[in-house]
C-alpha cells in the first residue's frame, strides 16, 4: 500500500500453507497397502522427492552419498532409498551415481506420485530428505503434516518454515547428513518425537 498505492481493500493476504484435506497422516492399513503395491515401496525407506534439476534444489546426490555411507558400515538397517518425480536425464544420472556407489538394487523409482497418493508415500517413509540448497519457504510443510520425520537444510528459510520439527543439516555436506539418517534409524522414539512436532507445526 505505501510502495504501490494500492488500497487496502483490493489487497488479500494469503499465508503460505498445506492443504490438510489431503496432507495428513496416513493410518489405514489398507490405504497404505495399496499405495505401496501402486508403486512398488519397500517396507522400509528413506525418500527424496524431485525434480532434480536444478541438482542443489534437492541435493539428491548428496544424500546417496550419505546413505552409501551408512550401508558400507552395516548402519542401513536393510533399508532402501525411493527417488520420486518423473524419469529424465538428470534422474538416471542420480541412478548412475547409485551404481557406482553400489547402491542401485538399493534405489526404487515410483515415477510421478499422483497427490491423492502422496500422504500415504509420506507417512510410511522413515523421513523424507531434501537438505536443499536453494529453497526459499520449505518444501516440506506437507511432508510435516503427513506426520513423517524430516531432513533438510539449515537454510534461513527453510528454518522459519519448520522450525525444530525437522532434522537439519549443512547443505551439501556429507557426513552430518550421514549422522542424521543414522539417528532416525537408531535413535529410539526420534521418529515419533519428530512426528509429533512436525504435525504441531
Amino acid at each position: 500500500m505505501r510502495y504501490y498505492g494500492v488500497a487496502g481493500e483490493k489487497i488479500a493476504v494469503i499465508p503460505t500453507g498445506v492443504n490438510l484435506n489431503v496432507f495428513k497422516p496416513v493410518r489405514d492399513a489398507e490405504t497404505l497397502r495399496r499405495a505401496r503395491e501402486r508403486y512398488k515401496l519397500p517396507e522400509r525407506y528413506f525418500m527424496t522427492i524431485g525434480p532434480y534439476i536444478p541438482p542443489r534444489r534437492a541435493n539428491a546426490e548428496t544424500a546417496l552419498r550419505a546413505f552409501a555411507e551408512l550401508c558400507r558400515t552395516g548402519q542401513d538397517n536393510g533399508c532402501h532409498w525411493v527417488l520420486a518425480g518423473s524419469r529424465g536425464p538428470a534422474l538416471e544420472r542420480l541412478l548412475e551415481i547409485a551404481s557406482e556407489l553400489g547402491l542401485r538394487e538399493r534405489i526404487v523409482t515410483p515415477g510421478y506420485l499422483a497427490l491423492e497418493a502422496m500422504a500415504a508415500v509420506y507417512s510410511q517413509a522413515l523421513a523424507v530428505v531434501h537438505a536443499t540448497s536453494v529453497e526459499g519457504f520449505g518444501f516440506g510443510m506437507e511432508v510435516l503434516a503427513c506426520g513423517a520425520p524430516f531432513i533438510t537444510s539449515n537454510l534461513p528459510g527453510v528454518l522459519e518454515a519448520v522450525g525444530d520439527a525437522a532434522l537439519t543439516v549443512p547443505p551439501e555436506e556429507i557426513p552430518p547428513l550421514r549422522e542424521a539418517l543414522r539417528e532416525i534409524l537408531t535413535a529410539p522414539g526420534l521418529r515419533h518425537e519428530l512426528s509429533e512436532k512436525g504435525l504441531a507445526r
